[in-house]
Order: C-alpha cells, then structure tokens, then sequence
C-alpha cells in the first residue's frame, strides 16, 4: 500500500495512517488459517488476513474507511 500512497497526491505520512488505523472507532476482522499441524504463535494460528473498517460523517456524508491485506500463506 506504500506504493500506492507514495505516487498519490496525498503522499505517505506513516503517523496519519498509524491514526488512521488505530482509531477509537476503527474495527478489525482476523483471519487465522488453522489447520493440523500448523505453527503456532502465543497458542494462536497465524493471521493470515486482516481488514480494517471504520465509519465517519464527511461532509454531511457517511464514508466507509476499508483496509485489507492477505499473506501469501492463505491457501483457501
């Protein structure tokens, strides 16, 4: 996502998306791939996919923030 931000016109700004993404409004869904065998971090499967929501008023509006990312170790 980097990429994306750096060639935007908005720019990368590290501490804006730490904000961002730890808000007090911010909502996270995990997902841990569990299967026989797997390792194991603090007794927990890794997480192998996140997503980041939030709901804000801009502008009289209600706007959906949405933040995913996938490893490459998901194998559905």
């Amino acid at each position: 996502m980097q990429g994306r931000y750096v060639g935007s016109s908005m720019g990368w700004d590290p501490p804006s998306k730490k904000e961002e993404l730890f808000h007090l409004d911010s909502r996270f869904i995990l997902l841990r791939q569990v299967q026989d065998g797997a390792g194991t971090l603090c007794g927990q499967p890794p997480i192998v996919a996140y997503a980041m929501f939030r709901f804000v008023i801009e502008d009289d509006e209600c706007v959906l923030y949405w933040y995913s990312w996938l490893s490459g170790l998901f194998h559905p």
